[in-house]
This record gives structure tokens, C-alpha cells and sequence, in this order.
């Protein structure tokens, strides 16, 4: 776990310890509602931050794919038209080079396996959406509670140590949580 990780749920246990304990409601709610309110947030911006990321290994699927299909259709063709004639020794080696190129990009589509990791990215922004809808359920209702907020914790941090992990190029551009309004939006 990362230290902020750690701070964050040494916060919340203290956080949920004082509003068991605590008599003056007014401030537990506060305390409460901007713990849930935090959570939200965080959910939504790690939800985004999945999407973007399958949006991203989907993306390179699609273009792996296609440059070595685009290529293999261009190696067949000119294997073709060898058999037929006797070309030129470069485009003999041309051809021999861009069988190879092919070759090269579909083991890189296949091994880097982008569409399956777009797949778990896609997968664990709905369970983090999920656990949003939670939290404003429960942001939704009049009054705490503290249990359902525990098992929101716990759900969040399963979630944590199952989920794969977001690369830093898309981590870089969720940092901000003001920034989700820009998603999408080519900004």
C-alpha cells in the first residue's frame, strides 16, 4: 500500500472511530458527508481514468491490427506478382522486409494482449461507477451510516489491490478532479 494509501485509511479509521463515538452530530455529519463526498470523487476520477485507459489499449489494438494487416495484404499481393515475373532485387527484399515488419506487429498485438487489458480497464471503471452510485445513495439519505460507509471502504479497497493498474500517461491527466468536465471533450 502507498503512503498516501495508508494516510488515507488511518484518516478514515479515525475518521469513522469519532463518528461512532462522537456526541455532537452536527459536526459527525459534516465529517461524514465530506468523507463520503471525497469518496465520490475519487471513484469518479479512477472510473474516468479506467475508461480512458481501455479507450487507450483498445486504440493500440486497432492500429497494431491494422498496420499488420494493411502490410500482409501488401507482402501477399507482391508475393503474388514474384511468381508471376521475375522482379528486381530490392523489391525481393522489400517484400521479404515487410513480411517481417508484419510478422513483428501482429506478435506484438498478440502478446501485449490490448484488447483483454482494454477489457479489465473497461470492467473495473464500471465497478468503481458502481461504487459512486453507492456513495450517493448514501450521500441521498437524511441521516450516517457508519456501517454502510465501512463497507464502501472495504469495497474500495478491493477494488484497489484487484484492479490493474492505470498507466502514468492517463494518471497524469486525471490528477485534478476539476478536470473530468474536460474529458472527452479533445481539450
Amino acid at each position: 500500500m502507498s503512503a498516501i494509501g495508508h494516510k488515507q485509511t488511518t484518516k478514515t479509521t479515525l475518521l469513522i472511530g469519532r463518528l461512532a463515538f462522537k456526541d455532537d452530530f452536527l459536526s459527525d455529519l459534516e465529517s461524514f458527508r465530506k468523507l463520503a463526498t471525497d469518496w465520490y470523487q475519487r471513484c469518479t476520477t479512477v472510473a474516468v481514468g479506467h475508461y480512458k485507459t481501455a479507450e487507450l489499449f483498445s486504440r493500440r489494438n486497432r492500429l497494431l491490427a491494422g498496420w499488420s494487416a494493411g502490410l500482409s495484404a501488401l507482402v501477399g499481393t507482391a508475393v503474388f506478382t514474384t511468381i508471376q515475373a521475375q522482379p528486381d532485387l530490392w523489391l525481393k527484399v522489400l517484400t521479404g522486409l515487410m513480411s517481417v515488419v508484419a510478422a513483428v506487429l501482429a506478435a506484438l498485438g498478440a502478446g501485449s494482449q490490448y484488447q483483454d487489458r482494454a477489457e479489465r480497464h473497461r470492467v473495473a471503471g464500471a465497478k468503481y461507477n458502481a461504487v459512486g452510485r453507492c456513495i450517493e445513495q448514501l450521500l441521498a439519505s437524511p441521516e450516517p451510516n457508519i456501517t454502510t460507509l465501512s463497507q464502501i471502504r472495504d469495497r474500495l479497497d478491493d477494488l484497489a489491490a484487484e484492479m490493474p493498474h492505470i498507466p502514468k500517461s492517463v494518471h497524469k491527466e486525471i490528477s485534478k478532479f476539476e478536470d473530468i468536465g474536460k474529458w472527452g471533450n479533445g481539450e
